[in-house]
């Protein structure tokens, strides 16, 4: 039976990397998913919560700066002020999802996994539809993270390493950082490292 998220533990939309980076420490401390969500979500800022929830970052065309990519809600702004995420429904104005569909290709089509992850994304952001809750795309995109990951069957092991060889880890992620933004959505390093990703939340 597929797990649903309590009141409040929404995942962000294509979290950055220092997001995940948080909900992967939650999940090696025995949260599951609801736990870790729920945990990053109550501790965020009002303010901040609305922003990492329905906005992410990803790289500009041709070296320019970053891009921000916002999700639209039914409401607008006035849903995002004083709504509780867990009721958000998504608005289907302005032809969001080829935006971000073509923003993502513009900045990673030419990485190494993207041929295989983006076919991923672009199923879950096409079949989305006026209403649809917000919370149920975002826990679909972050299964397909999770499961590029591939998380849940390498957590046990990672939990041993973390515990023995923390200092071996903690040179991996590094050594892998090169050319990564924290504050850039998640994708930036699946579509660059693929699987290998993992190490980067560690």
């Amino acid at each position: 039976m597929e797990r649903v998220m309590p009141e409040g533990a929404v995942a962000p939309y294509l979290g950055s990397l220092e997001i995940y980076r948080r909900w992967m420490r939650l999940r090696l401390e025995g949260l599951d998913d609801n736990g870790a969500w729920g945990r990053i979500i109550s501790a965020m800022p009002r303010g901040e919560r609305r922003r990492a929830l329905a906005r992410t970052t990803v790289a500009g065309a041709n070296g320019q700066g970053p891009l921000t990519l916002s999700v639209p809600v039914q409401g607008g702004g006035s849903t995002l002020k004083r709504g509780y995420p867990g009721e958000w429904r998504l608005s289907m104005h302005g032809r969001w999802q080829a935006v971000h569909l073509g923003a993502l290709a513009t900045a990673w089509s030419a990485t190494p996994f993207f041929p295989h992850v983006m076919p991923l994304i672009h199923d879950v952001l096409d079949s989305t539809y006026e209403g649809m809750p917000f919370r149920e795309m975002t826990a679909t995109l972050h299964r397909v993270i999770a499961g590029v990951l591939d998380v849940e069957s390498l957590l046990p092991e990672i939990r041993s390493l973390t515990g023995a060889r923390a200092d071996l880890i903690r040179r991996l992620s590094d050594e892998k950082m090169s050319g990564l933004h924290t504050d850039f959505t998640i994708l930036d390093v699946i579509f660059k490292k693929g699987p290998e990703g993992i190490f980067l939340l560690l």
